[in-house]
């Protein structure tokens, strides 16, 4: 008599092959300020990454590379969008508040990352594990969360404007 499951593959085995492509992009580009109305050319760097799922080719590759070029244009969108004004000190409030939401997907992902620390820790002190992640979440939101908004602020703060109008 066999011994069940031995001798069958019922499980199939998945790879996981992906692409990552990285470019570093250097652009002029106008500068307007939405308070005052200054522009300027802008001198802007960015970097754009992109991985897809794909099985290596020169396809893949090249699809892996336009997706990162894209990433890097919208990249220099929001840099110029959130740089200050050099005349009036201001920033495009329109600009702050989709860069500050744009980090709040990833930023909560961290807290429920952390989460899982949090119900650790209640279990240990014999607490409801339930409050234990809810303290962990909320705490590592909150704190990577403006960190990685005041981080995107900084790079906007490195643009160089070349020229005015």
């Amino acid at each position: 008599m066999r011994a069940r499951g031995c001798g069958s593959y019922s499980h199939a085995m998945h790879v996981r092959a992906v692409q990552v492509a990285k470019v570093t992009m250097h652009d002029v580009v106008d500068y307007r300020c939405t308070s005052c109305g200054f522009r300027s050319k802008a001198a802007v760097s960015v970097r754009g990454r992109a991985e897809i799922d794909a099985w290596p080719s020169r396809q893949a590759s090249e699809l892996a590379a336009l997706a990162a070029e894209i990433d890097a244009h919208r990249a220099i969108e929001e840099a110029v969008g959130l740089a200050s004004c050099p005349s009036c000190r201001k920033r495009d409030g329109a600009a702050r508040r989709r860069a500050l939401w744009r980090r709040f997907g990833m930023s909560f992902g961290a807290g429920v990352v952390a989460s899982i620390g949090g119900l650790f820790v209640a279990g240990k002190l014999d607490a409801n594990p339930l409050v234990g992640m809810a303290i962990a979440a909320v705490a590592v939101t909150a704190l990577v969360w403006p960190l990685r908004y005041r981080r995107a602020l900084a790079h906007a703060d490195r643009i160089e404007l070349v020229s005015q109008s």
